[in-house]
This record gives structure tokens, C-alpha cells and sequence, in this order.
């Protein structure tokens, strides 16, 4: 699946740039390497991002399965999606299209257990930065916390250590950014929405 991601060679920002004799230097991840498929909206309410929502990622989803769940915290509201889901739509294309029509932040990713990540920024219609991970190839990644600075000062998580693990700054810089609890699996946040942990969560089913 990952190959399939990564395959195409793109062109690659003079502000993301990698190099390949870095690509193993990291350390093992401390945060568990699981699936996930995330996405995080910049100070969008839920009544205006749902429909958003329902026109995009959820126009193809069963009826009356569990789709997603959208989980207000803070500046940030979260869209945790689920795998099947995730994976039979233009993931971070839909990203992209909600940044430009909602004229705000979006951060979308799909992370695949021990395997990889395709992450990206988008602010409006700009396409900030992304980050992707290939098996033990860093395809490319965010170098500059002024990137960001509209959002938070990253200054402290930007640029990655070299020993820090791609997916460990990803959550790092995402917190940073203030999206809280990014690093949850579809079935910790479904969990977590059915438990009432999350009083203004919404469980969006097809």
C-alpha cells in the first residue's frame, strides 16, 4: 500500500529538504506505531464542519455504519475516520478540498501500522508542508517552525532531532500546535465517544 503511495516521485520543496544518509538515523518510536486515519480542523464549528463532512468523507459510507467521529477540543476539532472508510476515499485530497472551502487549517494522515505515514498542512489554499515516511525512508518533512508561527511558536519541536522518530515529531508538532489526543486509533476514539469520555462528540454514521 505504501509502495503504491510513494511510487510516483514528486518534487520536493526547497523548504522540506531530506537527506537519505539521515533517512535510519532515528530511534525506535515511543508512540505506538498503529493505524491511523486523522483529520484536524482549525477553529471550525461542528455545526458547519458536519455537513462539510458528510459531502466528503462520508458521501460513499454505509448506511447507518459508524463512520467517523468528531471530537471538539479546544481550537482544534478532531475527525477520527474509520480504516475501511479512510482508505476507499481521496484521503488527503478531501483534506485539502475542506481547507480551501472551510478557509482554514486542516493537518490530514494516514498512518499505516509499522509501515509508513503520508501526512499534510494545508492552510486555505496553500498546501503548508507535508510529511512522508516510507518504510525506513523519509520522503520528506517540515523543516521550518515559521511555517506554523500563524498557529504556535514550533520552534521547540522544529526541526525533527535526528534521533527523534518521524512519527513521534508528527504528534510532537501536532501538539505543539495544540490538536489534542491526535494519537488515537479509530477504536480508541470510538471507544471513548461511546463511553461518554467526550460530552461533545458526535459518532457520524453513512
Amino acid at each position: 500500500m505504501l509502495k503504491r503511495l510513494f511510487q510516483r516521485k514528486k518534487a520536493r520543496s526547497p523548504m522540506e529538504p531530506v537527506s537519505p544518509q539521515e533517512a535510519i538515523a532515528w530511534q525506535p518510536p515511543r508512540t505506538p506505531y498503529a493505524s491511523y486515519f486523522n483529520v484536524h480542523f482549525y477553529r471550525v464549528a461542528p455545526d458547519r464542519l458536519e455537513p462539510a463532512l458528510r459531502r466528503t468523507y462520508l458521501a460513499g459510507a454505509a448506511p447507518a455504519a459508524p463512520a467517523a467521529v468528531m471530537a471538539p477540543q479546544g481550537d482544534w476539532t478532531s475527525v477520527y475516520v474509520e480504516p475501511d472508510l479512510a482508505m476507499s476515499v481521496g484521503f488527503n485530497r478531501l483534506a485539502s478540498d475542506l481547507a480551501r472551502s472551510l478557509d482554514t487549517w486542516v493537518v490530514g494522515y494516514r498512518i499505516y501500522a509499522g509501515e509508513g505515514m503520508d501526512v499534510h498542512y494545508f492552510r486555505g489554499n496553500e498546501h503548508v508542508a507535508g510529511l512522508a515516511l516510507a518504510g525506513e525512508t523519509l520522503v520528506n518533512e517540515p523543516t521550518a517552525a515559521d511555517l506554523f508561527a500563524a498557529l504556535a511558536d514550533a520552534r521547540a519541536v522544529v526541526p525533527r532531532p535526528a534521533d527523534q522518530h518521524p512519527l513521534d515529531f508528527h504528534f510532537a508538532l501536532l501538539a505543539a500546535l495544540g490538536i489534542q489526543e491526535a494519537a488515537l486509533t479509530w477504536e480508541e476514539a470510538l471507544a471513548r465517544q461511546r463511553s461518554g469520555a467526550w460530552p461533545e462528540a458526535r459518532l457520524l454514521v453513512g
